[in-house]
């Protein structure tokens, strides 16, 4: 049974790929508007509509997807980031963009590199520098588009370390942040020994495609027919951005002081459950701008969970954003 932890990887590299000296291997546009909801007014997982290519510094496009709210007028904007084999087109990242498009929030989310209907090897990440410098020219593409709006930068997994770099960082300063599952710390148990993580992130640089360590999540089912998740064992590279960009959040904790919303699961097998909690109570973000929650009975992809998690956690984010984006 593959590890569903996002680390694993490194762990399994080791032992695989040191202990016993193996040698290893190297490894659309889419026609929906992006207004769907339902009759009864809740919270449906329509696909968004492509919105254009991003280039980065580096000569890559990065495919940019969005979700109109009905009516096509928008009293602000929401921009989403997915985690390690995600997509904005996936599931969950529709279920949250439907419940802030509810609101009158028009949402983007864009594939970074190797994900999606963006540029790169499948699978494969930029280092990490790269990749945060990507969030940060997608959040620059849609403050251009809507000057005059609020955003709200919103991360899951992965994205999560994303969107409180990109919020941090931002030229032009985000109205919020909402965290769900989010990639702040890495898990010790996941680790082999720190000479072995260095050796590896060295090899990463000479092999960065190689494929080493198993897949942390294998049930793309619900997606299949929305984007081609990569399927392969996770690259070497991409485990080495994975750990960077905790590693950056865990450094930079304390100077974060952005109003955000975060929240994690009790089931959640993929990030160390103690992070989001511990980030609420390291940042300088003032005391009423900070909410923490946990979800009982909830995995790493809550909006995915049975009806009642989903709706819990969309109504709660809801409910962060709202007077927000009145104020």
């Amino acid at each position: 049974m593959a590890d569903e932890s996002l680390f694993g990887c490194w762990r399994e590299s080791a032992r695989r790929e040191w202990t016993d000296s193996s040698t290893g291997s190297t490894g659309t546009d889419d026609e929906d508007d992006g207004t769907g909801s339902s009759e009864d007014g809740s919270y449906s997982s329509a696909r968004p509509a492509f919105a254009g290519r991003i280039p980065n510094g580096r000569g890559e496009r990065l495919a940019l997807h969005t979700w109109k709210p009905r009516g096509g007028h928008a009293r602000g904007v929401a921009l989403l980031f997915h985690g390690y084999l995600g997509s904005p087109q996936a599931t969950a990242h529709c279920h949250l963009a439907q419940a802030l498009c509810h609101m009158g929030l028009r949402c983007y989310g864009a594939d970074m590199i190797g994900h999606g209907d963006s540029d790169g090897i499948p699978g494969l990440l930029p280092n990490t520098e790269e990749l945060f410098e990507d969030g940060l020219d997608v959040l620059a593409e849609v403050q251009a588009r809507h000057p005059d709006l609020k955003i709200f930068v919103c991360g899951m997994s992965m994205g999560g370390g994303v969107a409180v770099y990109v919020a941090h960082y931002a030229q032009q300063p985000v109205d919020g942040v909402v965290l769900l599952s989010p990639l702040i710390k890495p898990k010790p148990s996941d680790l082999p020994h720190p000479a072995v993580v260095t050796a590896l992130r060295a090899l990463s640089q000479v092999a960065p495609s190689w494929a080493v360590g198993p897949l942390p999540i294998t049930d793309f089912e619900e997606d299949r027919g929305r984007f081609e998740p990569y399927q392969g064992r996770m690259r070497l590279r991409t485990a080495s951005t994975l750990l960077g960009v905790a590693e950056w959040v865990q450094d930079s904790v304390e100077d974060f002081s952005c109003p955000f919303f975060i929240g994690v699961g009790t089931r959640d097998k993929v990030v160390d459950r103690s992070g989001p909690k511990e980030f609420f109570e390291r940042t300088s973000t003032d005391e009423p701008d900070k909410t923490f929650r946990r979800y009982a009975g909830a995995s790493h992809v809550m909006l995915t969970d049975d009806e009642e998690i989903r709706e819990d956690v969309l109504r709660d984010i809801c409910r962060w954003i709202a007077p927000r984006l009145r104020g």
